[in-house]
């Protein structure tokens, strides 16, 4: 019976930590879509360089460089 109480906490243990991965899974593709969404701005003809981040006008600065190439 204690061996069947220890695998019932262990498997609670377990759900926690999937539920703690799929949380933190959730909050990575938060991030990755609004990587993408910034990433689709540069390159494009109305580009904000007043108000970017200066990795995003450097990474503009490539994209029309390639455009002129």
């Amino acid at each position: 019976m204690a061996t069947l109480q220890n695998f019932d906490a262990e498997i609670a243990k377990t759900k926690q930590v999937v539920q703690d991965m799929r949380s933190k899974i959730e909050q990575s593709g938060t991030v990755l879509d609004t990587l993408a969404q910034a990433d689709k701005k540069i390159g494009d003809a109305n580009f904000d360089i007043e108000n970017a981040r200066i990795e995003d006008v450097l990474k503009q600065q490539k994209v029309m460089e390639g455009n002129i190439a």
